[in-house]
């Protein structure tokens, strides 16, 4: 059984024109916050073998900084499928990973997260940034 750490990207900007949601970076406080997430998992001795974030920006970043943070040696691999994935999708990318990974960071955008929390829990969960 795979330990699966669910997380949405930390808060991101709206304030620069001409950029595309999927380029949207992170604001100042998701700059913060995004290392602060990393730093918390490692106190909590939490370390996965395997990084999955969604390829948009703000999700990438958050992904980069809290590795960064929690000083773990994993490499970061973005997928462009779990841009606006849905449970199932997240579900698939689980199924594919390998045997030997029992923990996965999973790092992804709203209504996606919050709908695989519930599914796999039964309960609803907010997922604010």
């Amino acid at each position: 059984m795979k330990t699966l750490l669910i997380m949405r990207h930390a808060k991101s900007s709206w304030g620069e024109d001409g950029l595309s949601d999927y380029e949207r970076p992170l604001n100042h406080r998701g700059q913060l916050d995004a290392p602060r997430m990393g730093r918390f998992l490692a106190s909590m001795e939490l370390h996965p073998e395997a990084v999955l974030t969604s390829s948009a920006v703000r999700a990438h970043t958050t992904a980069i900084a809290t590795v960064e943070a929690a000083q773990w040696d994993v490499s970061v691999d973005p997928n462009d499928g779990l841009y606006l994935a849905t449970p199932q999708e997240f579900r698939k990318l689980l199924k594919a990973l390998s045997d030997s990974v029992s923990t996965v960071l999973m790092v992804g955008h709203n209504p996606g997260v919050a709908e695989l929390v519930s599914a796999l829990t039964g309960e609803f969960v907010a997922m604010p940034t």
